[in-house]
């Protein structure tokens, strides 16, 4: 314990904890800062890193092992050296879903450790929606054809060394970490699913909001709103340029915005040119965008929590997603808050975005309840989780 008392705590992922970079890194960063006020001594460990990633003043020291290579026997020497010298309490470990955890949670002679797995994501991943990813054409050439009957051939084999290797993940961690913490507790039966054992190591904590914000900006534009990686394998921001060639002709004073980057996007702004009032403006701080849009689109196969929903809440942007994942339903009550869709339903998805985009009475409704209802994700409630959970390991 450190002199105030409070345990020692060890975060601990592959690369740094750059909030710009991606939703783990920022939920790890608005939770340190958070502890750290409360008194909590906090840490960083990673094996990867670049110059653009250092390029932030993190809250924490960071550290780094000495080899990339995370079998090598000298990251094994050193990180139990280091977790003496620092005389960590408590691990946190941020990569649950991954091979990395057999790295992280060897504590060795360092028994009083407790050690907590986080699975920031579905625990199943792609499981239930891997048909989704694998048989889909990625483009017209006959190569692609050919890449695709191989697929399909080979579709059955593929399911099921997804589904051994997400087992033999969750046998490795409910043996070796003394928590597992899920993001919501309706992921608890999926995985109840693949581990049919006793899961009583279990608990969930959802993500924190990432902004404070007092009130719901004015003066909402006629705008919806994509926020995310430009991926075809989990977002597939691809099914919201289909769901906007259905709508965009009848509603002429509505605009679509793009905020983010990757592989994809190329081939979406291709794709886009025959259509109308599309902007794809890359990668950016989408805090602005939150405030002028009125609907946030959300069209990806699985997330873990899907943080771009209660940060547009946050902000009065009414969120529409797929029902495709459990936590889902913690954040958007359907038809209260935002609206839920049978995946992958892109008529309905547009029938939905039509009724929203024609009726402002009942926008505005949905942004008051969205906004009330995400307060239960505020930082203080979050931490204060996170407390709970500390003490019941120490005690």
């Amino acid at each position: 314990m450190s002199k105030n008392n409070q345990p020692t705590i060890l975060f601990i992922y592959p690369t740094p904890f750059n909030p710009e970079r991606g939703g783990v890194e920022r939920v790890t960063d608005i939770l340190t800062k958070s502890l750290i006020r409360r008194g909590y001594p906090i840490y960083y460990m990673h094996h990867r890193s670049d110059m653009d990633v250092l390029n932030y003043n993190y809250p924490a020291p960071v550290y780094f092992f000495p080899s990339s290579n995370l079998s090598d026997s000298e990251n094994i020497i050193f990180y139990h050296q280091f977790l003496k010298e620092k005389k960590i309490d408590i691990i946190i470990n941020q990569c649950g879903l991954f091979g990395d955890s057999k790295l992280y949670l060897n504590i060795g002679q360092n028994s009083h450790i407790k050690t907590i797995s986080v699975l920031h994501s579905n625990p199943l991943l792609n499981y239930d929606f891997l048909k989704e990813e694998i048989l889909k054409i990625r483009n017209s050439s006959f190569i692609e054809y050919c890449k695709l009957m191989a697929r399909f051939f080979l579709y059955p084999k593929i399911k099921s060394q997804y589904w051994k290797n997400r087992k033999l993940q969750y046998d490795f961690l409910l043996k070796n970490t003394d928590i597992i913490c899920l993001l919501s507790s309706n992921f608890k039966k999926e995985l109840q699913r693949i581990y049919l054992g006793k899961i009583d190591k279990v608990t969930a904590i959802g993500n924190p909001n990432s902004f404070q914000v007092s009130t719901i900006p004015q003066n909402k534009e006629k705008t919806l709103l994509y926020v995310g990686r430009l991926d075809r394998g989990q977002k597939r921001p691809d099914r919201l340029l289909k769901i906007w060639k259905l709508i965009y002709k009848k509603n002429p004073d509505w605009k679509l915005i793009f905020v983010g980057d990757g592989e994809q996007r190329k081939e979406l702004e291709k794709k886009a040119k025959q259509l109308d009032r599309i902007s794809f403006v890359g990668y950016q701080s989408p805090e602005e965008y939150y405030k002028k849009a009125s609907i946030l689109c959300m069209t990806s196969n699985f997330e873990g929590f899907g943080m771009v929903l209660t940060e547009a809440m946050q902000f009065g942007t009414v969120p529409i997603a797929f029902n495709s994942y459990a936590s889902a339903s913690d954040i958007i009550k359907d038809g209260v808050t935002g609206f839920l869709i049978e995946p992958f339903d892109l008529k309905v998805y547009a029938d939905k975005l039509r009724y929203l985009m024609r009726n402002k009475e009942k926008r505005v409704e949905m942004a008051k309840r969205g906004f009330e209802s995400v307060k239960k994700f505020d930082i203080e409630n979050i931490t204060n989780q996170w407390e709970n959970l500390f003490n019941q390991l120490l005690a």
